[in-house]
């Protein structure tokens, strides 16, 4: 062997033999270790621990050993912290070593496993020590120091639930939005986000003030209670129930989410005051019912079950129904919601509300619905307005709601928003203010308090009364005991209380204190006179102070006349001095009369218009509104019969005056009767006459019965037994033959003989329909009338320029549609096959539907009436 091979031999038996003994060394110095620790020696074990690690830092057992050292319970010197350091360290440096002092270390009981155990005992015991503070920063110390740790994820549990419980504690938006911030991926995110929400929104709208929940609305839209704000928006700014109320908040708050609902209290309000909505708040669907409630609707019955049609045939909802409200069998339908086995139904065909009992609508689109047990007010639209039990409902003043609950009612808003705490027995409206009864007295707010009580506020209650009462627009009288005033409807006095009685009249305000009368009001030179009395008629006032007595006169506002004596009537103002009376038509129109004069008011049907003045024998009828003198004339009695024609009577007779006193008919008459127009019936020695006033033609008094009018050249007339037609000059039109005539239209007339009447057309000789049993009208006007005809044993339908527009070949008809436009129900009874087959038209007597009911069904769908 070379010299040189042989030296390096040499040279590697020393290393290994030197490698040798230092492994047995090590072995012995951690024997050594385990030894004193084990007796308790921990400082001498650190002293040899460290002094080992000074010569070899990268020293795996040493630093497993100082992790035990550390993490010993009898330590006193016990640092969790510092174990886990070395632990990790010695890991770390045991993944270092070449494979063969893995495998020596192994065989020293010294591995991976061993380590890692080590590791895992020291993690549990740094999770139990932040158990044991279980506060989040323990938590987060293990969390960020012990990385490696199985019980990670358990300890970001417990951290997130104890920072939750935190947030509980203090139990703010803050707090929660600060939780939500600072554990994103906790499992009470979503618990903490509500609760977020929750307390953001009583933070923000603890005072319950209106301009604090459309501020909400405005900062957070997203907010789950944006629906809630915009409610109390909606509620708050609606309180005083007046369409300018929901015209403003429609204006003004066009993203709230309620508006819809304002649209259908908008409609039904304006509905209830009988005015058209105005088509910017019209909204499709309100269209829809406008359109839909244009039309009556009226039942059929299909395969069992009820459906409706409208006027026009169309089917409005398809058969559905097991039932439907008996009123409807009629038609006529126009009611908004219909009540059948399936519920209360929309016009539209949607379930406003399923198998609820319907009390009955109180006005604006508000339904009582439930029984005796239990009422619960509804709008039409199928939403809940006071969704808790109450004993009634009722509106008040078009304005608000009275809820009736123990007994006592409560003020709410027609949008179903309560306004004030207290009970009252009774709610009303007097001038647009609002007057509780409670305990018998009257307590007043005006509207502006009522917005008050709405934004949250507490309205005092400081204007009671033992009365109340309208005393004209905008006013009202109030009394305390012997104390009286007068308040404006915004509860301004404008007469303070004080001891005197009030009476406010269309001229002015009379107060009297102490028995002396004043009047305030008129005008200035008025206002501080006293009186004894005063009295008011017409355009009139009369005020009278011991022997003095003054006319008045409103429409000039100045006195006329101090008199010795006044009094009124008709219209007039008679003022008598010295020898003669002055009769005032108004300021600027008057004429005197002697004394003596007594003067007659003559009867008129509708007004006062004339009176006459009697002096030795003589009346002198004159005209009121002008003061003009007629005429003079002999007569017991006058009457003034229409504008134009008194009836003057004497010694029991009578005759007809024009105004000018022109005699139209002698004074030789028993009776004058005014049929229609200018036709006058006349009736003298018990027998019948007529007049034409306005061509003065006269057929004199010689038929046993009224003469009566087809038309201005023809008149019906008996005679003889029977009835005929004859013209003026008396020349017979028909043969005398009838038992009755009736007028129809134009030259058609029905004719009755031999319990039989007849439609037959004069001028063309023709008859339009016989063999009529007895008919009954439909429609009876000027313009049009419609009959039922019963000719035989069947009927039909009979209209004026029309003619038969069903003819007379049904058992039974039945208008369901109205006078205007009506709608026939006809029968055609098959009794071999026990069918009735039901035919429906329309106004014209064009065919709308066909339905073939057995009895059953037919008793079912027919209309009592």
């Amino acid at each position: 062997m070379p010299p040189i091979i042989k030296r390096i031999n040499y040279q590697l038996a020393i290393v290994l033999l030197l490698m040798g003994s230092g492994c047995f060394a090590q072995s012995n110095a951690v024997r050594q270790v385990q030894s004193k620790m084990s007796k308790g020696s921990y400082s001498s074990a650190r002293q040899q621990i460290d002094k080992s690690l000074l010569k070899d830092t990268s020293n795996v057992e040493m630093k497993w050993l100082k992790a035990q050292w550390f993490f010993a319970k009898v330590n006193s010197n016990r640092q969790i912290d510092s174990a886990y350091q070395y632990i990790n360290h010695s890991i770390a440096s045991f993944k270092n070593l070449p494979e063969k002092q893995k495998d020596r270390l192994k065989k020293e009981n010294v591995d991976d496993n061993v380590l890692l155990d080590l590791r895992i005992k020291i993690d549990s015991a740094a999770f139990d020590r932040a158990k044991q503070l279980n506060t989040e920063s323990s938590y987060d110390y293990f969390i960020f120091n012990f990385p490696l740790a199985i019980e990670r994820h358990a300890a970001i549990e417990l951290r997130d639930e104890v920072s939750f419980l935190d947030a509980l504690k203090i139990n703010t938006y803050q707090s929660f939005d600060d939780y939500v911030t600072r554990h994103p991926q906790s499992q009470r995110v979503a618990e903490s986000k509500q609760r977020y929400e929750t307390l953001l929104f009583e933070s923000k709208t603890q005072n319950h003030k209106f301009k604090s929940y459309v501020a909400f609305v405005k900062e957070f839209p997203s907010s789950p209670y944006r629906l809630q704000a915009d409610r109390q928006i909606f509620e708050m700014a609606t309180a005083r129930g007046d369409t300018s109320a929901f015209i403003d908040f429609i204006h003004n708050f066009p993203e709230n989410r309620i508006r819809s609902t304002a649209f259908d209290r908008l409609f039904y309000l304006y509905k209830e005051l009988e005015e058209n909505v105005p088509e910017e708040f019209l909204t499709d669907s309100l269209r829809e019912v406008v359109k839909l409630n244009d039309r009556y609707w009226i039942p059929f019955l299909e395969n069992g079950k009820f459906g409706f049609i409208d006027e026009e045939g169309n089917e409005a909802i398809a058969p559905r129904f097991e039932s439907i409200d008996r009123n409807y069998h009629c038609g006529k339908i126009q009611d908004d919601l219909l009540i059948t086995s399936d519920g209360l139904i929309s016009r539209d065909g949607r379930i406003i509300a399923a198998h609820n009992p319907v009390l009955h609508s109180i006005g604006h689109g508000l339904i009582k619905m439930g029984d005796s047990t239990c009422i619960k007010l509804m709008n039409k639209s199928g939403k809940w307005v006071v969704n808790f039990c109450a004993e009634d409902f009722l509106v008040v003043g078009n304005r608000f709601l009275g809820v009736k609950r123990n007994g006592q009612w409560m003020v709410y808003s027609l949008t179903g928003k309560q306004l004030f705490s207290n009970a009252c027995e009774l709610m009303e409206m007097i001038e647009e203010v609002l007057v509780l009864t409670r305990l018998g007295k009257k307590i007043l707010f005006s509207l502006d308090q009522v917005a008050l009580a709405a934004n949250g506020n507490i309205v005092q209650e400081g204007f009671v009364f033992d009365e109340v009462r309208s005393a004209g627009k905008g006013k009202l009288l109030v009394r305390n005991g012997s104390l009286e005033g007068i308040l404006n409807s915004k509860l301004e006095f404008i007469v303070p209380l004080d001891r005197q009685t009030l009476t406010l009249t269309p001229y002015g305000l009379i107060r009297n204190v102490n028995e002396k009368i004043s009047i305030s009001g008129v005008t200035p030179e008025l206002e501080d006179q006293l009186w004894d009395k005063i009295a008011y008629y017409k355009q009139w006032l009369l005020f009278r102070k011991g022997s003095i007595q003054k006319l008045f006169d409103l429409n000039v506002k100045k006195t006329l006349v101090e008199t010795d004596s006044c009094w009124f009537a008709g219209g007039l103002a008679f003022a008598k001095k010295n020898d003669s009376i002055r009769v005032y038509i108004n300021s600027l129109r008057s004429f005197v009369l002697p004394k003596e004069s007594k003067i007659n008011f003559i009867k008129a049907r509708d007004s006062v218009r004339n009176f006459f003045v009697e002096t030795r024998q003589k009346k002198t009828v004159f005209d009121i509104a002008s003061g003009q003198r007629l005429f003079t004339a002999e007569f017991d009695k006058i009457e003034l019969l229409n504008e134009n024609v008194f009836i003057i009577s004497r010694k029991e007779k009578k005759g007809l005056l024009s105004t000018e006193g022109k005699q139209l008919l002698p004074i030789e008459y028993e009776t004058i009767v005014q049929l229609k127009d200018n036709y006058w019936s006349l009736y003298k020695d018990k027998k019948f006459g007529l007049l034409d006033l306005g061509s003065n033609k006269l057929v004199k008094p010689v038929y046993s019965r009224n003469v009566g009018i087809l038309n201005k050249d023809i008149l019906i007339v008996f005679r003889d037994g029977f009835y005929g037609l004859m013209g003026w000059d008396g020349k017979a039109l028909t043969k005398f033959e009838f038992d009755e005539i009736q007028p129809w239209q134009g030259t058609q007339i029905w004719v009755k003989k031999n319990f039989s009447w007849t439609l037959y057309d004069l001028h063309s000789a023709a008859i339009v329909v016989d063999k009529i049993k007895d008919f009954y009208f439909i429609k009876n006007t000027r313009e049009e009338k419609i009959v039922i005809v019963h000719r035989e044993n069947f009927y039909g339908v009979v209209n004026t320029g029309k003619g038969v527009i069903i003819p007379p070949t049904f058992s039974r008809i039945i208008n369901l549609g109205t006078e205007d436009r009506p709608l026939y129900f006809t029968d055609k009874e098959v009794e071999e096959a026990g069918i009735h087959v039901v035919i429906y038209y329309d106004q014209l007597g064009k065919f709308l539907r066909k339905q073939v009911y057995e009895e059953e069904d037919f008793e079912r769908i027919l209309c009592e009436e």
